[in-house]
């Protein structure tokens, strides 16, 4: 509020702006932070609590916006749980922890790759993900110099296989959320 005192019209202008934008954007953020603790939840319950070994780590987090990183060997499981804990979960959790319905259907976006500088687009299909997988590798052994096995390549996409008839079936059992268009 303190713009509006300037005698500026710019600074006017900006505040009303961002006004608005502060309501989307803050909502934005505390998904982005419930569906992080539902993260690490999903991580705790399935993995580290029965001594498991998971890699996927949440490096920062800033507003509506995430970082996180996993070994390769982990990139199907690591997609499943984070799309599905800043989606579902967090659909899930404000109904039960703050009895807020929501009405709309949360989605996100997944840019993936092996530096921050290299991300690629991903559209949550199985050749979307061999696409960039397969424009990412050659950049990783050459300049990062790690060489990937090709089972643990296999072992990938079986996985993958798994998890998705797994997002599938639970998203099927949910009965909490009136399953519409838009989950």
């Amino acid at each position: 509020m303190w713009g509006y005192m300037h005698h500026n019209r710019t600074a006017h202008a900006a505040m009303d702006r961002r006004g608005p934008n502060s309501i989307v954007q803050g909502t934005s953020s505390d998904m982005a932070y419930i569906g992080g603790r539902c993260l690490q939840k999903m991580i705790w319950k399935r993995y580290h609590s029965k001594g498991k070994d998971f890699s996927l780590k949440q490096n920062n987090a800033v507003h509506d916006s995430s970082e996180m990183m996993c070994k390769i060997k982990d990139l199907p499981e690591s997609l499943y749980l984070v799309e599905h804990a800043l989606t579902t979960a967090v659909h899930l959790d404000c109904e039960k922890v703050y009895d807020w319905k929501l009405n709309i259907g949360l989605e996100i976006e997944i840019e993936i790759g092996f530096t921050l500088g290299d991300m690629k687009k991903w559209d949550f299909t199985e050749h979307g993900l061999k696409n960039i997988l397969e424009s990412q590798i050659p950049f990783a052994e050459k300049e990062l110099k790690h060489k990937f096995k090709k089972k643990t390549i296999d072992k990938l996409w079986k996985k993958w296989g798994s998890v998705k008839i797994r997002r599938r079936k639970e998203l099927q059992q949910v009965d909490v959320i009136e399953r519409t268009d838009i989950l």
